[in-house]
């Protein structure tokens, strides 16, 4: 699973992810994750209108997730002083055999907002 965001100029991307219980609580290791900036851009002051976003845009993927299970991940720029984001928890799909059954089909939705001017609005899902 890969997980993307934006700060305004981080050096570096770090994704940190472990598994939960079935109560919630992590079990198991914390799993480290070298990511990527995948763009950034800088504001022009001659053309503050014209930047649109400014910032860096991160990503890193998470490996070796079992099907059907619980998660939480959080993010950070990398630095020795890191300030880690909030964690955030998902659950990964059922194993493909699950859909092999007749009628059973999967459908989902990928929801993304920059939040990016005036008449931002925030996405919650």
């Amino acid at each position: 699973m890969a997980v993307s965001w934006v700060d305004l100029d981080g050096p570096g991307s770090v994704v940190q992810y472990r598994a939960l219980n079935g109560s919630g609580t992590p079990s198991g290791d914390t799993q480290t994750v070298e990511g990527t900036v995948v763009a950034s851009t800088t504001a022009n002051p001659l053309k503050p209108w014209a930047a649109g976003w400014v910032g860096a845009l991160h990503a890193g993927v998470m490996t070796g997730l079992s099907a059907d299970s619980a998660y939480e991940y959080r993010v950070s720029d990398g630095t020795d002083a890191a300030v880690w984001s909030n964690w955030y928890r998902f659950k990964t799909l059922p194993p493909p055999s699950a859909f092999q059954e007749e009628g059973r089909q999967l459908t989902f939705a990928i929801i993304a907002d920059m939040g990016y001017g005036e008449t931002t609005i925030v996405t919650r899902v």
